[in-house]
C-alpha cells in the first residue's frame, strides 16, 4: 500500500513540474483560433520584433519630423495579437485554396523578398532578428497573405472582405487579461 502513495506522489509531482515548465517557457495559449493555439511564446517573440521595429522607426523618423505620436505597449500588443490571429485565419484559408503547391509558392516569394545585397545585415539592424527568424515570422505570413490575395482576386474577391467574413465566422478565443476579442478585432481592456 505504501507503494501506491509514492506512485501517486511522483505522478502528481511529474505533472506539476511539467506544467511549471510549460508555463514558464511560454507554451500556453494566448489565443485559440479555430482550434489552433497561438502560444504566448510566439506573442512575446513577435511583440519584441514589433517593438524593436517601432523604436527604430521612431529613431529614423526623429531625423525627418519633430511631431510624432507614440504607441503604448498595449497598442503594440493589440496590433501583434491581431496580426497573429489574422495569420492563423489566412494560413487556414490559403491551405484550402492552394493545397499541396503552397510550400513551393511560399519559398519562391520569400527568396524574391530577400534577394538584395546585405539583406541579412539590414534585417538585423532594423528588426533585431536573424534572417531565418525574419523569414519565418514576417516573410512567410506575408507570402501566404499574398498568395491568398492573388487566388481571391482571380475569383473576383478582395482579401479585406474575405478576412472580415473569416473573422466573423471563426471561433476566436483570447486568453489574455489585457486583451479581448469583440467578434471582429482585438481590443484592449
Amino acid at each position: 500500500m505504501n507503494y501506491r502513495f509514492y506512485i501517486a506522489f511522483f505522478i502528481i509531482f511529474g505533472i506539476g513540474t511539467s506544467a511549471v515548465f510549460l508555463v514558464s517557457s511560454g507554451y500556453y495559449p494566448v489565443a485559440i483560433v479555430n482550434g489552433h493555439f497561438i502560444p504566448a511564446k510566439s506573442f512575446a517573440h513577435d511583440y519584441s520584433i514589433a517593438s524593436t521595429y517601432y523604436k527604430n522607426l521612431l529613431k529614423a523618423g526623429n531625423a525627418s519630423s519633430s511631431a510624432q505620436t507614440s504607441l503604448t505597449e498595449d497598442q503594440i500588443g493589440q496590433s501583434v495579437l491581431s496580426q497573429l490571429i489574422e495569420n492563423a485565419l489566412i494560413d487556414g484559408g490559403v491551405r484550402k485554396e492552394v493545397g499541396g503547391n503552397l510550400n513551393k509558392m511560399i519559398d519562391e516569394k520569400v527568396n524574391q523578398a530577400i534577394a538584395f545585397p546585405d539583406a541579412e545585415k539590414a534585417i538585423s539592424a532594423f528588426y533585431g532578428i536573424t534572417l531565418e527568424d525574419f523569414k519565418k515570422d514576417i516573410l512567410v505570413p506575408q507570402a501566404k497573405r499574398d498568395i491568398l490575395t492573388g487566388n481571391l482576386l482571380l475569383k473576383g474577391e478582395k482579401i479585406d472582405d474575405w478576412l472580415q467574413t473569416a473573422k466573423k465566422s471563426s471561433s476566436v478565443i483570447v486568453l489574455s487579461g489585457r486583451f479581448y476579442w469583440d467578434g471582429e478585432n482585438v481590443g484592449v481592456r
